[in-house]
């Protein structure tokens, strides 16, 4: 069985598939490169970072699955695919931790303004009184989407002496033995409908996938219902949040601020970045590179989990 590797895939899952199978390594393969080379290879083994689009699949003669050692799969053309019977599927809770961890430090730089400190003292400014840094504690966190990720942040910011709110359409009464003993997580979350996460929120943040349901989840509209102190923090999908908007709402002051993780228009390879949230000061808006699942544990982790799934699916389809 023949695997096209064009994500950057930790050695630990690397090293269990080339003992077994024959890897082709290129992790930035893309566009019409990519339909070049496809043929072939029973298995596309990828993160986030490139799309298979149908006429991909349509050059992929003897695919049958396309691996995701990531979360998300909105960047794979689903129903060329499902017209093809190629499996496609993704390693969800992987970095769930790591997403957790790092909205909990987003939220720490956006309320603290530790990313404009940082930047005064080192062009020699040394003023402590300036930034009018907040607690945690006591604010209200709003989550839109209590799955894997947005419960491991509750647990987070439940020990910040945070109250967390939580709107998820899928979710009624939150469970998840594997975080903490969900009947007493469960308690201490407060199931509210969307607007009224909104307006009660002193910070809102998004762990909800991107689907036509939510895509621009977060416009004008939503952003005018949030208090004028509020902050929003986006680690899930770029698009579920429109950046016009966000960035008119900063500017004009009518939310404190937002720390965002991941961009409508995310760059590939020879492609310039471009965000309306580029040159923002400091105080007002964190900008990170869709690093917030990015970590050394995660990245093993994920590396073996969709190893192991590869395995196991190609045995199914006796293509191993």
């Amino acid at each position: 069985m023949r695997i096209l590797v064009i994500g950057k895939i930790n050695p630990a899952g690397l090293e269990i598939l080339g003992k077994r199978f024959d890897l082709t390594i290129r992790p930035y393969l893309d566009g019409q490169e990519l339909i070049d080379a496809v043929a072939g290879y029973e298995v596309i083994l990828m993160r986030v970072d490139q799309f298979i689009t149908r006429q991909v699949i349509e050059a992929a003669d003897k695919l049958r699955i396309i691996a995701i050692a990531s979360i998300g799969t909105d960047h794979i053309d689903h129903q060329a695919a499902a017209e093809r019977g190629i499996l496609v599927f993704n390693v969800p809770g992987g970095s769930s931790q790591s997403v957790a961890e790092a909205t909990i430090g987003l939220m720490l730089n956006v309320t603290k303004r530790l990313v404009q400190a940082n930047n005064d003292v080192k062009a020699g400014t040394f003023d402590r009184v300036k930034y009018g840094s907040l607690e945690l504690e006591g604010k209200t966190l709003g989550l839109v989407g209590i799955g894997q990720i947005g419960m491991r942040v509750a647990r987070l910011a439940l020990a910040f002496g945070m109250k967390v709110i939580a709107n998820d359409p899928y979710v009624r009464i939150v469970y998840d033995p594997g975080v903490w003993d969900g009947v007493t997580l469960s308690r201490q979350i407060e199931i509210v409908g969307f607007e009224e996460l909104l307006r009660r929120s002193d910070i809102v943040s998004l762990h909800c996938p991107l689907t036509d349901e939510t895509r621009h989840l977060i416009s004008a509209r939503e952003l005018a219902m949030m208090q004028p102190h509020a902050f929003l923090i986006n680690t899930a999908r770029g698009p579920v949040v429109d950046e016009q908007a966000l960035r008119n709402a900063l500017v004009e002051k009518r939310i404190a601020g937002a720390a965002v993780d991941v961009f409508d228009e995310e760059p590939t390879r020879g492609v310039p970045f471009r965000t309306p949230l580029l040159g923002l000061d400091d105080a007002s808006c964190i900008l990170s590179p869709h690093i917030a699942g990015v970590t050394r544990e995660s990245q093993a982790r994920i590396g073996v989990i969709v190893a192991n799934r590869i395995m196991d699916e190609a045995k199914q389809m006796g293509i191993w």
